[in-house]
């Protein structure tokens, strides 16, 4: 009530991040990317550092919403580029460790197998 001049506007979903469970946090981020951010949200929550004082919010939802999205993107294309790189290097690998000897050995047979 200290930052708003006139009455709040009324909430249409609460959030509560007191719960220390991580389903219970993420059930709402998902329902906030998916909902398309025309809510308003309540968010109630207790600092770490004072956890007899509650902190309540009252938020548009649509600047949270872009945020989780570009979020969700930003890690995707990490993901991504994390995976490519990772299969980059265990396809160099079982190369160099696995083809090359395999085909060093068929060369040696094949060249056994002209001149025995």
């Amino acid at each position: 009530m200290l930052l708003f001049s006139d009455t709040p506007p009324p909430v249409d979903i609460v959030v509560d991040l007191q719960r220390r469970s991580p389903l219970p946090r993420i059930v709402p981020a998902l329902s906030t990317m998916l909902s398309g951010g025309d809510r308003i949200l309540g968010v109630i929550a207790a600092p770490a550092n004072e956890p007899d004082l509650v902190v309540e919010v009252v938020l548009d939802e649509a600047p949270l919403c872009a945020a989780i999205l570009t979020w969700s993107r930003n890690v995707l294309l990490l993901s991504i580029v994390i995976s490519l790189i990772t299969g980059a290097l265990l396809y160099l690998v079982l190369r160099w460790l696995v083809a090359r000897p395999l085909g060093r050995i068929a060369g040696g047979v094949a060249e056994f197998a002209r001149a025995p």
